[in-house]
Parts: structure tokens; sequence; C-alpha cells
């Protein structure tokens, strides 16, 4: 009898805990949301790329990569040729640019270039 009273209350305690955990979670997103500002992101990346490729501190074409895997999220490694205009041996000093600043890693099993964001940008 007594556990017929407590299964009620905890259905509703954890249905409250729900409610809270995802209004944080959804705070959340709005909050690193403000924070990055996804809309504007890509036209804060090109002046930024320009001047590190103005530096030497980073590989000309180097957008047109980083701009492809920021909108796709991933970029595969065949396709990569194509959006650089470098050939396999030239891409791969290309791309190593981009993974020493933590733009870029590398899937190994599935040959995909994935874009990160690092704290330094």
């Amino acid at each position: 009898m007594i556990m017929m009273d407590v299964v009620p209350d905890l259905k509703k305690r954890l249905e409250e805990f729900c409610d809270f955990f995802l209004q944080a979670c959804i705070d959340q997103v709005d909050f690193m949301q403000s924070l990055l500002q996804p809309r504007e992101l890509l036209r804060r990346m090109k002046p930024y790329c320009d001047d590190e490729t103005a530096a030497g501190r980073l590989a000309n074409r180097s957008m047109a990569l980083l701009r492809d895997a920021l909108l796709m999220e991933e970029v595969e490694r065949g396709g990569a040729p194509e959006i650089t205009g470098y050939q396999e041996r030239r891409l791969e000093r290309f791309c190593l640019h981009c993974f020493r600043k933590d733009f870029l890693y590398r899937q190994a099993l599935n040959h995909r270039y994935v874009q990160v964001f690092p704290w330094t940008l």
C-alpha cells in the first residue's frame, strides 16, 4: 500500500528533474550560440585566414577547405584536391598547416578531413 503512494510521487519528481535538465541544456546551447555566433563564423574566418596566410602560418587556399569543412562538417579526402586545386603530394603538405593549427583532423578509417573548432581561433 505504501509503495502505491510512492510511485506517483517518484514519477512527478522524475518529470520535474527531466524538465529542469532539458531547460538547463537549452540554456547552455543558447549561451554557446550567443558566444560562437555560427551565422557570423564564416564571415569572421575569412579575414583570419587571410592574415594567417599573409604571415605564412597558413597555406594558400586554406579558406576554401575550411569553409567546406565548416558548412559540410567534413570533407572527403578525395574531394580536397578539387576544393584546393592541389594534387595529392602537395595536398598532404597543404593539409599539415590545417592539422598543426588544429583546424582539421583526419579520420583514418573513412579518409575524411573533419573540421574542429580550436580555442585559439
